[in-house]
């Protein structure tokens, strides 16, 4: 197999994980409160990215462990709950929708912040994938 196949391999496993979230969350709503479903969330990410991460650990300085702590919580934390919550209120094509929102967020952060520069490739990128989540939510 050649890399531009597998590229795509790997691009359509992605949009099927990453689709599939509001899915699941909405599902397992049915049976366990927000706060629960998160968690859950977070463990089986955990437990799927440790065995690549594991060796990383002993590299990174001690001074640094309080910014990956807090990159973790506001990062991937704070939006998983927000993000279980929320289903509970709207449906799933909004949700997938709002969570699109935040490559365009992560570039005005970026670019407020720490004087970013992107270039007109880069903003189409962000600018096609939030069109094409949009269309998929005046579609349905």
């Amino acid at each position: 197999m050649n890399a531009k196949n597998t590229k795509w391999i790997f691009l359509t496993a992605l949009s099927l994980i990453w689709g599939s979230s509001f899915i699941l969350m909405k599902r397992g709503l049915i049976y366990f409160p927000p706060d629960q479903v998160a968690a859950l969330r977070m463990v089986v990410a955990c437990t799927v990215a440790f065995p690549f991460c594991f060796r990383q650990f002993s590299k990174i300085e001690k001074s640094r462990w309080k910014y990956i702590a807090v990159v973790g919580i506001f990062g991937s934390g704070l939006p998983a709950i927000l993000f279980t919550t929320a289903q509970t209120k709207v449906n799933s094509s909004l949700a997938g929708m709002l969570n699109s929102l935040t490559p365009v967020f992560t570039m005005v952060i970026a670019s407020f912040f720490f004087r970013t520069k992107y270039t007109a490739l880069q903003i189409a990128g962000v600018i096609s994938g939030f069109l094409g989540a949009a269309a998929l939510v005046l579609i349905n």
